[in-house]
């Protein structure tokens, strides 16, 4: 039986919410929410985030949370390397996830 992999995108506002002055992970959130659903049937996430800098202490957040909380899950973050122009380029986003 092939494997089915499910991938998303880090939502840099919809991931995370502010908590007593404290950055964490929203838990109704697009990735948070996907692991909780009856109808999760996938044997693997990838997770795409684009930007090292800006997102390093989100990325990580996300990652430990996801990691934590579905341990039993596979669960993996890869950058992905856009021109700002190629956020709203389906080739060049089409291009850079294929190979996943």
């Amino acid at each position: 039986m092939p494997q089915k992999t499910i991938v998303s995108w880090m939502a840099f506002l919809r991931d995370f919410e502010e908590h007593n002055g404290e950055l964490v992970v929203a838990l109704d959130s697009p990735n948070a929410v996907l692991h909780t659903m009856d109808e999760y049937v996938f044997d693997h996430h990838v997770v795409l985030y684009t930007s090292e800098t800006e997102s390093q202490k989100k990325r990580d957040l996300l990652e430990q949370y996801l990691t934590q909380s579905y341990s039993d899950r596979s669960i993996e973050f890869r950058r992905v390397h856009l021109e700002d122009a190629g956020l709203i380029a389906l080739d060049q986003i089409q291009n850079k996830i294929e190979p996943i």
